[in-house]
């Protein structure tokens, strides 16, 4: 640097010659036709009122290379602007904003760490741990009536062991998660190798495998039911739901929320079925995990657009929301349990404003066609403590809803003579199917 002239300083073009050897300079342009120094006229002047030489004396040696001869001249324009300070041809400048270096290998991978936070964890173990339960479903089945699918004395239309074996194994079923004023403990129950109604024989306590004389309290049904399945086409759907959309909102918002998500998720659905499903229901399977998960699919679609970079855009917010009222309204079907869907839908949703990333609208100023703030930052700041709002609301309703459920359930469950319409229809008795008979 102490050699360093100043660019302005240098002699005029006329005056300093750029030679390769003893031989004076060509250049070579993009139609083939040679131009010597000569023949450059040079029309700009620096501030001394001195011609400035566009190949100062620390570019020479660019002519000299042997890459040289692969450089054009732009002849269409009969003078050169100056280099930058510091120009290397042979070492361009670095972009600050290119990808970051600490997540990527010199051949633009993604490393291993890059690799691990976007690896679908949970999507993969979840999977997993439902087809292992559903395993064990099918050999306990077979063990207690020498089948794996129910077929006496109905066929279980899922494909699958019958209900009083899932009973056994952990499924939600309201008498042994709870007790109730409606339940005797001294009703003789279907035991789980039963292949009649006609029979019972079997205590509460034998149904569900927990001691005698003990009152029904299995809680950890609400989360066991999540990993079961009731039959090959009820798992088979599941599992293909959950290794796509369910993977790809993993990888979008990390393991850790998807973990939270989905628990939270499936045991919200399983207290509202447990709150208002009728006494007789057996419920099992992903279904509320999963309906947590598409509201989580809905919220990124309609806060995160940016992200998304496809056409179609509000043709398939509009596919996704009739997709949800499509599956509400398939639960009021007989053998779907629309609690499930509806408590895993509203604890999904109350999750995603809670854990998500800030949207775009709150860290960048809208465009023109928007009214402005006085200042960025004030827009900034507005938009941060209305989205902060929005967090705190939806953690106190989210808070608020699991003490609700919980309470109700303390004092009995039910409360409510409508809610069962919110998993049947009051045809031909379908909401009282769901009801337990004694006699």
């Amino acid at each position: 640097m102490a050699n360093r002239q100043d660019y302005y300083d240098l002699p005029p073009l006329r005056t300093q010659r750029h030679f390769v050897g003893s031989t004076p300079t060509n250049h070579v342009n993009t139609s083939g036709r040679v131009i010597n120094d000569e023949d450059i006229e040079m029309t700009s002047y620096n501030k001394k009122g001195t011609k400035y030489d566009p190949y100062p004396p620390q570019t020479s040696n660019y002519y000299e290379s042997p890459f040289y001869e692969k450089s054009a001249w732009d002849s269409s324009t009969r003078t050169a602007p100056p280099p930058p300070p510091n120009h290397n041809p042979f070492n361009p400048p670095v972009d600050p904003f290119a990808t970051a270096p600490v997540i990527m290998t010199n051949n633009n991978d993604p490393s291993l760490y890059q690799r691990v936070v976007k690896f679908p964890l949970f999507t993969y173990l979840f999977t997993l741990a439902d087809v292992i339960y559903f395993i064990v479903e099918l050999v306990k089945m077979h063990q207690l009536t020498g089948k794996v699918i129910q077929t006496q004395p109905y066929i279980n239309p899922m494909l699958g062991p019958s209900s009083y074996v899932q009973i056994y194994l952990g499924s939600r079923f309201k008498p042994c998660a709870m007790s109730s004023q409606y339940i005797d403990l001294d009703y003789t129950w279907p035991c789980p190798n039963s292949t009649t109604t006609l029979t019972n024989v079997c205590s509460l306590a034998e149904l569900c495998s927990f001691k005698e004389d003990t009152n029904p309290l299995q809680v950890w049904r609400i989360v066991s039911a999540c990993f079961m399945h009731a039959g090959f086409i009820h798992i088979i759907f599941n599992m293909l739901l959950q290794l796509t959309m369910g993977r790809d909102v993993e990888m979008e918002i990390g393991w850790w929320r998807y973990f939270v998500i989905y628990i939270l998720s499936g045991v919200s659905g399983n207290l509202f079925g447990l709150n208002f499903a009728g006494d007789g229901v057996s419920s099992t399977g992903a279904s509320g995990a999963l309906f947590g998960i598409i509201a989580v699919n809905l919220v990124s679609f309609i806060l995160y657009k940016d992200r998304k970079r496809i056409r179609g855009y509000k043709f398939l917010v509009g596919v996704l929301v009739g997709e949800i009222i499509v599956c509400l309204v398939l639960g009021l079907l007989p053998g779907l349990d629309n609690f499930a869907h509806i408590g895993g839908f509203v604890a999904g949703l109350l999750c995603s404003f809670i854990l998500l990333d800030n949207p775009r609208f709150v860290k960048v100023k809208p465009s023109h066609k928007y009214p402005l703030m006085k200042s960025h930052e004030n827009y900034i700041m507005k938009k941060f403590w209305i989205w902060s709002a929005v967090r705190v609301v939806s953690l106190a309703l989210l808070v608020a809803w699991f003490i609700g459920l919980g309470i109700n359930i303390k004092n009995g469950g039910g409360n409510c003579s409508w809610c069962k319409y919110l998993s049947c229809l009051p045809v031909n008795g379908w909401c009282e199917q769901s009801d337990l008979t004694t006699s």
